[in-house]
C-alpha cells in the first residue's frame, strides 16, 4: 500500500519537477563510480589478452588502470606487478609514447608511500633492461640475415645461376641504391630499437630527475645513456642528453618557491651528492670528446 502511494505521488508531481529529479538521479550515477580497479583481476585480464593474440588491448587495458584517476588507496605491492607487465608489453610494440606517460603516472601513483620510490627505481631499470636486450636481439637478427645472403649468393655462384634467382627489381635496386645487405638489414631491424632505446632513456631521466632519493639511479641511467651514444656513435643524440642534463640541473640550483615546494629535493651540498653529479659530469667529458665533439666538450668543462 505504501509503495503505490509513493508511486501515485510520484506520477501526481509537475512535469518540470519530475524531470529535475530524473536529471539529478542520473547525474548521482553517473559521478558514482561503477565498479573498483583490483589490480589482480586487470593483470589477470591482460595476461588473458596476450594469450588470445591481443598485446594491444592488454597494454592498453594496463595503461587505463595506471593513469585511472579512481586508483586510490593501492599497495605499491599491488601495482608493481602491474607496471612491471606494463613496461614489458610496452617495450615488445615499441611504444614509446605508453610507456613514457604509464611511468610518469606509477610514479605520481606510488612516490607519496612507504616503497613507492624504490619501486619507482625498479621498475625503470627493468624498462631499460628489456629496451637493451631488444636492441642485442635485434642486432643477433640483422647478423644472421647478413649471413643468410652470403650463403644464398655463394650457393648460386656454385651452381652457375646467380642470373636466373636475380630478378628485375633486384637489378633496379642495385642500380640506384649504394647500400649493401647489411644497411638495409640494419636500417629494418636495427634503427628502430635504436630509436626506442633513446627515448627509454630520455623518458627514466625525466621520471627519476630532480629527488634526491632517486639521485643514484638517475646518475647510472645517465651513465648508460653515455654508454649508448659512444658505443653507437650518436653524436646527435650526446648533444641532445648533455642539453637534458644541464636542464635538470639547473632545475636543481634554483631555489623553489614555497609555493611550489619539492619533495625529496636534490642537496648539492651534500658531498655523496656533489661527487655524483661530478662524476656523471666528468664522464659526459670523456663521452663528448671520444665522439670528438670539441664545442660540447668545452661546454661541458
Amino acid at each position: 500500500m505504501l509503495e503505490e502511494n509513493r508511486d501515485c505521488l510520484y506520477f501526481n508531481i509537475p512535469d518540470q519537477v519530475r524531470n529535475s529529479l530524473n536529471t539529478r538521479i542520473n547525474h548521482i550515477h553517473k559521478m558514482a563510480p561503477h565498479h573498483i580497479y583490483r589490480p589482480e583481476n586487470v593483470r589477470r585480464r591482460a595476461e588473458d589478452l596476450v594469450a588470445v593474440g591481443q598485446p594491444e588491448a592488454a597494454l592498453q587495458t594496463l595503461y587505463n588502470l595506471i593513469t585511472s584517476k579512481r586508483l586510490r588507496n593501492v599497495v605499491v605491492a599491488d601495482l608493481e606487478p602491474i607496471a612491471d607487465l606494463f613496461v614489458t608489453l610496452a617495450v615488445e610494440q615499441k611504444n614509446s609514447k605508453l610507456a613514457k606517460d604509464g611511468l610518469h603516472q606509477y610514479k605520481k601513483n606510488v612516490q607519496t608511500y612507504e616503497g613507492g620510490l624504490e619501486s619507482v627505481s625498479k621498475i625503470t631499470t627493468q624498462f631499460l633492461d628489456l629496451s637493451e636486450k631488444s636492441l642485442k636481439e635485434a642486432h643477433s637478427k640483422a647478423a644472421n640475415v647478413q649471413l643468410d645472403d652470403a650463403v644464398d649468393t655463394n650457393e648460386d655462384d656454385e651452381d652457375g645461376e646467380t642470373l636466373s634467382a636475380i630478378s628485375p627489381e633486384d637489378i633496379l635496386l642495385s642500380a640506384v641504391s649504394t647500400d649493401d645487405s647489411k644497411d638495409r638489414s640494419d636500417r629494418e631491424l636495427v634503427v628502430p630499437w635504436l630509436r626506442f632505446l633513446w627515448d627509454a632513456y630520455r623518458t627514466v631521466l625525466d621520471v627519476l630527475r630532480n629527488n634526491s632519493k632517486l639521485e643514484q639511479a638517475y646518475c647510472t641511467v645517465a651513465s648508460r645513456a653515455f654508454s649508448f651514444c659512444a658505443k653507437y656513435e650518436r653524436k646527435t643524440e650526446l648533444r641532445r642528453l648533455c642539453e637534458l642534463l644541464r636542464a635538470h640541473l639547473q632545475t636543481v640550483s634554483q631555489k623553489p618557491s614555497d609555493k611550489y615546494q619539492v619533495a625529496n629535493p636534490v642537496d648539492l651540498t651534500n658531498p655523496d651528492t656533489l661527487h655524483r653529479f661530478l662524476d656523471t659530469r666528468l664522464e659526459q667529458l670523456n663521452t663528448a670528446v671520444k665522439l670528438e665533439l670539441w664545442q660540447e666538450s668545452y661546454r661541458t668543462r
